[in-house]
């Protein structure tokens, strides 16, 4: 369950993030992070 939520965030928060090229890698590499730790 909380896997599916961290995807869904992740999902909108790269299409927010569109719009802001230079944090986006930055912001994505966070978010992959945070999903790693929900998940183990």
């Amino acid at each position: 369950m909380a896997i599916g939520v961290a995807a869904e965030c992740l999902l909108y928060n790269l299409k927010y993030d569109g719009f802001n090229n230079n944090k986006k890698m930055e912001s994505v590499e966070i978010r992959m992070d945070l999903v790693a730790r929900s998940q183990v």
